[in-house]
């Protein structure tokens, strides 16, 4: 009688706790083998902040040409190798600059951003773009003919990207006052 009990429960509310269970462990098995392999095949030559990379979409194959027809996110591009954090590789997309004012809120400016005030601060900071390891598919360590760098082939999963986030570092730390954490907060 028990056993019919949960069938029930899985016919009326669609769910499985066991399946789930099973996708969960999986997920972390995938997850964690993607990381030693991007340790053993990207990090074995001691990348530093700037080793270029490309980034492919797997589902749209036209490297190394790009497609002159296609809007949206380009289906592969260069970028810079940041850092690792806890579920994946950051990269850097861009530098931009950006005003910090005193209180903490920060913006960035713009050509017809206003003259700050002189209790504000003026830096560049890094656009930084955070691709999980469940979003990578394989990793070609190799460079080709036409670029110089591994190959890492995504799933552009997160809206027709490959990133979960983006946020910004300070390019230099001339001050205490301006940390990585200051900047990683919203845009104020």
């Amino acid at each position: 009688m028990r056993e019919q009990g949960k069938e029930d429960f899985h016919a009326f509310f669609g769910f499985n706790a066991n399946t789930t269970r099973i996708q969960t462990i999986a997920r972390v098995r995938r997850r964690l083998a993607m990381k030693r392999k991007a340790e053993r095949e990207f990090f074995s030559e001691n990348p530093r902040r700037g080793s270029e990379v490309i980034i492919h979409d797997v589902h749209r194959d036209n490297y190394p040409d790009p497609d002159p027809n296609r809007t949206g996110i380009s289906p592969w591009f260069k970028l810079e190798y940041f850092q690792s954090y806890h579920r994946g590789l950051s990269f850097c997309l861009k530098v931009v600059r950006v005003r910090v004012e005193p209180g903490g809120s920060w913006q960035i400016m713009a050509e017809q951003t206003p003259a700050s005030s002189s209790s504000s601060t003026e830096i560049d900071a890094y656009v930084v773009g955070d691709i999980p390891y469940d979003n990578i598919v394989e990793i070609d360590p190799n460079s080709d003919e036409f670029t110089n760098g591994p190959h890492f082939y995504c799933e552009f999963a997160n809206g027709g990207s490959p990133f979960e986030r983006f946020w910004h570092d300070p390019v230099e730390r001339a001050s205490p006052d301006i940390s990585p954490k200051r900047l990683r907060q919203p845009f104020g």
